[in-house]
């Protein structure tokens, strides 16, 4: 059995994105994937409020006293960047629900990036109640303001259903308007729609249009993608190497999809010239994210002994890992792989590899991954 390539559907790749957008709160570098690759940086939080009004240039945000004191008498700049020192414990101690207080002070005046941080809390629920149809409210205001991160949650909602009747057709509208002005995640999140014919008719060439107009911007999910469609042609011209180039800008974001694909490459020469050593190396990355694709391909080296020394005990814990984290037809090949090998195994090597299974679990929940 030889290594294998991955290449999740587009609706594995949104659902990772949904999640990395809803939590940093910021147009990522992925998105609603970001996930992967999530730009959570307050200085960028705090450029796109400036960049909102400039009459409120001269506010000097390393000031927290005249911050407070502008936040206090009216300033929705100032409240907004006040209810960020709240939100992250700079300089002041966190308090999710003082921060919210601020957003909504700077949001109720009509500011665009406060309307879209309160809609994101009410999203959340951090500092209020849950409550997606205030979430849909301030998110509203935001994204009619032209907000992009705000256009790009709602797209979201409505895509998945999130408080309102699911509405692909309106998730498109949205994702275009934020798209068209340039955000990544929603270049990203609407080249999934045209992979997926998901409220506009199924159209590779057009998914990879919006791809490469993210992955341009370094978007990380969206290079993956649009490596795995230059790589299989779909929608656009097949060239190995060119699917290469994307996975390996993808991989060294710690994108570990795109880890396991430029290993199965190297593993298999496509598009580079083989080198076992360099497939096990982007293996190993994206195993000890926990990717169980990547665990079960580094199993097979070391069963295989290609790139590593022969080793049934360390085959054993990686293939043993991989199929305890993956489900499906996937999971049904990994445990007959593992099993086979089983079989070969003395029992003192099935305890060994047992053992390692349980100290690398370990490891890998208290990092909290």
């Amino acid at each position: 059995m030889t290594v294998a390539f991955g290449i999740p559907s587009p609706d594995q790749r949104f659902a990772a994105a949904c999640v990395a957008l809803a939590i940093v709160g910021v147009t990522i570098t992925p998105a609603f994937a970001s996930s992967r690759g999530a730009q959570n940086n307050s200085n960028q939080e705090k450029s796109a409020a400036s960049a909102q009004n400039p009459a409120t240039e001269e506010l000097d945000e390393s000031d927290l006293g005249l911050e407070r004191q502008l936040a206090e008498a009216g300033n929705p700049r100032a409240q907004l960047l006040l209810a960020m020192r709240y939100a992250n414990g700079d300089g002041v101690a966190r308090n999710d629900i003082e921060a919210t207080r601020w957003y909504q002070k700077s949001a109720e005046q009509g500011y665009a990036e406060g309307q879209y941080h309160l809609g994101l809390r009410y999203l959340l629920g951090k500092g209020v109640p849950t409550s997606p149809a205030q979430a849909l409210q301030w998110l509203n205001l935001a994204a009619i303001q032209r907000h992009p991160s705000a256009q790009n949650a709602l797209g979201v909602m409505y895509r998945n259903g999130n408080g309102v009747a699911r509405d692909y057709s309106a998730a498109v509208t949205w994702f275009r308007k934020a798209a068209d002005q340039g955000s990544a995640v929603s270049q990203y999140n609407l080249g999934l729609m045209y992979e997926s014919g998901h409220g506009v008719p199924q159209n590779s060439a057009e998914a990879v249009n919006w791809y490469r107009r993210a992955a341009l911007q370094g978007h990380a999910a969206a290079q993956f993608n649009l490596g795995v469609a230059i790589r299989e042609g779909a929608g656009t011209a097949q060239n190995s190497a060119e699917a290469v180039k994307w996975f390996r800008l993808a991989a060294e974001q710690a994108d570990s999809d795109a880890q396991t694909n430029l290993g199965s490459a190297y593993y298999t020469g496509s598009g580079v010239p083989q080198d076992y050593y360099e497939a096990v190396r982007w293996y190993r990355r994206a195993a000890e994210q926990g990717n169980p694709l990547a665990q079960f391909n580094l199993g097979l080296t070391y069963r295989n002994g290609d790139g590593v020394p022969r080793d049934p005990i360390e085959a054993y814990k990686w293939l043993n890992l991989a199929s305890v984290r993956s489900t499906g037809a996937s999971q049904n090949q990994y445990v007959n792989v593992r099993d086979q090998l089983a079989k070969q195994m003395t029992p003192a090597q099935a305890a060994e590899a047992q053992q390692r299974v349980r100290e690398w679990l370990l490891s890998f929940d208290k990092g909290g991954q």
